[in-house]
């Protein structure tokens, strides 16, 4: 059971990639998995093997996220961006208990002042102009390969969405249309059409690998230094979320545009979402509290036998 809903988490992680405005790295958190995507990231440059193994649910959720959520953002999105937009909104406010027991007692007026700035900077984020970008050319590959760089670091930080930033910066839906091509074409039976345009894709997927690593490892140094602050951080971000959601939102439709349908089922997968997120964390708190009785339990028995 746990490892079935490691995966869930994964795929939630996953799909965070592809939807602008939500931060994988902020559900890393949420979902009390982010040490373990720090280990692995540790440990992948020597036993790279023994890295995937460690989180294999985790990762076999991930990939599938991705996949998912490419598909629904890019077939689907447009005709419901309501019901998409509350189920992530769902997503964010299921994690806010969690975080907030981490920071409970611990208000300082440095911690506060993190939590407004962080909160001001990811509600701030969808509100700048889109760049236009470069699609062709040598310069074109070493921008994608910056992107990736960057890309990774907000993935793994906290706090700005990956997916926000390439919007922003004006590449996400060239990549989100590249990724289509590509798929229709491989489903279609172009592979040699379909292998023309992975160039770029794995330009960007080999900076994002590496940029994972990197950030991985100095993230690690930061939650050990000044762990509280990390946490009031990701709370700050966690309330900021919702804005930069709807401003997204709002800013490529209007709200008087959603039909009821639309609203009656967004509503009901917001509902579904956030307690799905709080059930879930609730039922893995339970299964480590027995895990630690049951620790408990046998350190008293072997005691006992050796008096």
């Amino acid at each position: 059971m746990n490892k079935i809903l490691s995966g869930v988490k994964g795929f939630f992680i996953g799909a965070a990639n592809i939807l602008p405005g939500i931060s994988a790295g902020t559900l890393m958190v949420v979902f009390n998995v982010y040490d373990r995507f720090v280990d692995a990231a540790n440990l992948f440059l020597k036993h790279p093997f023994k890295a995937i193994v460690s989180i294999l649910d985790l990762f076999i959720g991930f990939i599938l996220g991705i996949i998912v959520s490419f598909l629904v953002v890019s077939y689907t999105y447009k005709s419901f961006p309501l019901v998409i937009t509350l189920f992530v909104l769902g997503l964010v406010l299921g994690g806010y208990k969690d975080v907030f027991d981490k920071i409970k007692g611990k208000q300082k007026v440095g911690y506060i002042i993190v939590l407004i700035i962080s909160a001001l900077i990811v509600g701030v984020m969808p509100l700048m102009s889109y760049m236009e970008g470069i699609y062709e050319g040598w310069l074109y590959y070493i921008i994608l390969f910056i992107l990736g760089l960057f890309a990774a670091f907000f993935l793994v930080a906290p706090g700005i969405s990956g997916a926000l930033f390439l919007l922003i910066v004006g590449y996400y839906y060239h990549i989100l249309d590249l990724g289509r091509n590509i798929f229709e074409l491989i489903i279609n039976g172009q592979f040699i059409e379909g292998l023309k345009l992975l160039p770029p894709i794995i330009v960007l997927g080999v900076s994002v690998i590496i940029g994972l690593v990197i950030s991985f490892k100095l993230i690690k140094k930061i939650m050990v230094k000044y762990e509280t602050g990390f946490y009031f951080s990701v709370m700050g971000l966690l309330i900021g979320s919702p804005f930069a959601i709807i401003i997204l939102l709002l800013k490529d439709y209007k709200i008087t545009s959603f039909g009821y349908g639309q609203w009656i089922v967004g509503i009901l997968l917001l509902i579904l979402s956030t307690a799905g997120i709080i059930l879930m964390n609730k039922y893995e708190k339970g299964q480590e509290k027995l895990v630690e009785e049951a620790v408990i339990e046998e350190q008293k028995i072997v005691e006992e036998i050796e008096h």
